[in-house]
């Protein structure tokens, strides 16, 4: 038995949110599928790229599988919502602004979540909205309701100059104070770059993002102080993201995991499920997805045992953090879907790894 199951039940939508990295086409899971995950893990996670609620089968779909169950909703569906949340341990509700979730009304959004009994609010922070999601945090958390916040993973670089973080590690801010041409002398006295690369996993200043990243430093800098006053006075009920990516600390939030595709494929987590387009350490970037079986034509059984050796590979592999990386841009490992030291599929840029993105499993 493995611990968590995401499962995708639909890739349809009743919103359509800016950040999203959804499938164009709308596939609904089929129940077979879902029938081969009895028994298969101890909580399963009803939260993909679609509004669960739209799928007409998902009480059908929640009776059938033995575990903690946990729904993922925006809300926005009115038939047989309450009847439908009760069947769950746990309800999450997005409630974002409209501005970036088109579609949402955020009234019905907040009536539903204080009328639950198990309910926490999910929110996608930007710079946008971030004023408002500090009102709506404190406004939940004064009810006992908790707050799980996130990043956004950016689809384009107009997002991406919307988001709060940087992906480098904070002994950057030890030097953002300097001048151009001061860093320049320092590379020169100092710093050598390393033919084989390897050396360069290894936690440094990057300087060139320095130079041409110091407001968005400053920015996440401001960003996290702020975050962590708010994380002293709301304690259990707020869970918050990260604002720096600290390689030291990175931990996979899918060990033991997979995560189910709307079409029964199957892949070891969501960051890795589709193939999509991401911008990430400032440059756009092409995520391959990473299928380790298909439930439409094979067992469980076998799919597991593709994650158990998927699992071990992990285990006896270091991954480079690429956000304290000076050649990040024009990395001929990246643009080939790979890390400096050869493992293919790469967490050496995963925003879940180092808790930018934060997610319900």
């Amino acid at each position: 038995m493995i611990e968590k199951v995401q499962i995708e039940v639909t890739t349809n939508c009743n919103l359509r949110c800016e950040y999203c990295l959804k499938p164009e086409k709308a596939i609904e899971i089929e129940e077979e599928i879902v029938e081969k995950l009895r028994g298969v893990a101890k909580r399963f996670i009803f939260y993909g790229f679609g509004e669960p609620m739209l799928n007409k089968n998902l009480a059908k779909f929640v009776e059938l599988l033995d575990g903690e169950s946990v729904l993922s909703t925006n809300a926005m569906v009115e038939e047989n919502f309450y009847e439908i949340a009760q069947l769950f341990d746990v309800v999450g509700v997005s409630i974002d602004t409209a501005d970036f979730r088109k579609g949402l009304v955020l009234e019905k959004a907040m009536e539903k979540i204080e009328k639950l009994e198990s309910p926490f609010a999910q929110f996608v922070i930007l710079e946008e909205n971030f004023p408002q999601f500090l009102a709506l945090a404190n406004s939940l958390a004064e009810k006992g309701i908790k707050v799980l916040a996130t990043n956004a993973i950016a689809p384009s670089s107009r997002i991406y100059e919307k988001t709060l973080y940087f992906e480098g590690s904070r002994i950057n801010l030890e030097h953002v104070h300097l001048t151009e041409g001061e860093i320049v002398e320092m590379i020169k006295r100092f710093f050598y770059i390393d033919p084989g690369r390897k050396a360069i996993a290894k936690k440094s200043p990057n300087f060139q993002a320095i130079i041409e990243a110091r407001k968005r430093i400053l920015k996440a800098q401001k960003i996290d102080e702020r975050i962590k006053e708010i994380k002293s006075s709301l304690k259990e009920v707020f869970i918050a993201p990260e604002f720096f990516g600290e390689s030291e600390k990175r931990e996979c939030p899918y060990k033991n995991a997979i995560f189910v595709r709307a079409d029964g494929k199957v892949s070891v987590c969501m960051e890795l499920a589709y193939e999509h387009n991401e911008f990430v350490n400032r440059r756009l970037k092409k995520v391959e997805a990473f299928v380790i079986g298909d439930l439409l034509e094979q067992d469980i059984d076998e799919i597991l045992e593709n994650l158990r050796e998927f699992e071990a590979r992990r285990r006896e592999v270091d991954f480079p953090w690429c956000g304290d990386c000076a050649h990040v841009f024009g990395c001929w490992f990246l643009e080939n879907g790979m890390d400096c030291y050869g493992n293919k599929p790469s967490c050496s840029e995963c925003l879940y790894s180092v808790s930018i993105a934060k997610c319900l499993v």
